[in-house]
């Protein structure tokens, strides 16, 4: 049997051109029953609904190996969902995608681009740090404040109230003037 899953486009920032997939869906007169749409960002339990649903030797058309998840690590994880139930993923994007043919390159690419973003994300940290930029910024208004209604005999909790702050802000203060 012949299935389309589609993610429904409702952001305005991030558009998708679901053109591609509703002009498979309608070359091959595919009935409403087997048509599974998923807004984005949502719990994707039409997604569910259609794993329950297909079996060994159906195939599933989607505009994108991108709109079956979230994340990297999901994509790769209902890629092989569906290669290991022999369930053919057709995709109006990458029409090169073949499970037998290409899921071992397209793990070791997504795992790669996993990698290489893990690595600048550390690069990034360890030159702020360098620089001396690391943590959040002082708000030197507040924290003048802070310590002077201190240093005038004001207790804790009326601090607190007063300038609007959390007791962990309060105490960052109070140990960045003692040290």
């Amino acid at each position: 049997m012949l299935f389309a899953y589609v993610i429904e486009n409702v952001s305005r920032i991030y558009e998708i051109n679901n053109q591609p997939i509703f002009q498979l869906v309608r070359d091959c007169h595919l009935k409403e029953d087997r048509i599974f749409i998923d807004r984005m960002g949502a719990d994707r339990v039409e997604f569910r609904e259609l794993q329950a649903t297909v079996e060994k030797g159906d195939t599933v058309m989607i505009r994108s190996i991108v709109d079956l998840a979230d994340t990297a690590y999901d994509i790769v994880q209902a890629l092989e969902w569906f290669g290991e139930r022999g369930i053919e993923i057709v995709s109006a994007e990458e029409q090169e995608y073949d499970y037998v043919k290409n899921h071992n390159l397209v793990v070791d690419i997504v795992c790669m681009c996993c990698e290489l973003t893990e690595k600048k994300r550390r690069l990034g940290i360890e030159k702020a740090k360098a620089e001396g930029r690391m943590g959040r910024k002082c708000n030197r208004d507040k924290r003048e404040k802070v310590l002077k209604l201190k240093s005038a005999g004001f207790v804790r909790d009326e601090i607190l109230k007063m300038c609007e702050i959390s007791y962990s802000t309060y105490y960052r203060y109070i140990k960045n003037e003692i040290n």
